[in-house]
């Protein structure tokens, strides 16, 4: 991970707490603000992405959360799988694709309460088999260079980046690289 420290200081102001009121002001969040307007412009493959994803699991609902949260340079979609007794525990699936580094993250949850879901926690075969054999596949057609993030990074922190979802504490590579959002 130590690889995508350029780009991360790059964009995020080190040693600088967004709360802080220089952070807004700062040369890492003017670039941060135009990546985020240069991600706008491939949105379309995204969204064919997700539709394709929706048809194939026959999903019941589909809902687009990118770039919704604020220094959060990723695209998500909560696709709404179809309720039987297998997805009852948990009935959403999420992808999420990074737009500043060439990773996706697949997870699945509830959405309901408190945030649970399979971040970290083994998923059910039926999960996997869904994931390898249907979603990844789709995936790799529109993100061909895209690899799943790795996850034994999850939680470590980012020497001197400040996380802006958590008060106090630095952000981790999972935030800084993919979605610091958590459903």
């Amino acid at each position: 991970m130590r690889e995508h420290l350029p780009l991360i200081y790059s964009l995020y102001p080190v040693n600088i707490s967004p709360s802080d009121l220089n952070y807004s002001n700062t040369r890492e969040i003017s670039n941060f603000f135009q990546v985020a307007a240069g991600a706008e412009e491939n949105e379309g493959i995204f969204k064919e992405m997700s539709l394709a994803i929706y048809n194939d699991l026959k999903c019941v609902n589909m809902m687009d959360f990118s770039l919704r949260g604020i220094f959060d340079l990723c695209r998500k979609v909560v696709l709404a799988l179809p309720l039987d007794a297998i997805n009852e525990e948990f009935p959403f699936c999420m992808v999420n694709i990074s737009v500043i580094a060439k990773y996706y993250c697949i997870y699945f949850t509830k959405l309901r309460g408190q945030p649970v879901h399979t971040l970290n926690s083994p998923v059910s075969q039926h999960q996997q088999d869904m994931i390898e054999n249907q979603i990844v596949p789709i995936i790799k057609k529109f993100y061909p260079d895209y690899v799943e993030f790795p996850m034994q990074y999850f939680d470590e922190k980012v020497p001197g980046i400040h996380s802006s979802s958590k008060f106090n504490e630095y952000a981790t590579y999972f935030e800084c690289l993919v979605t610091k959002d958590i459903y």
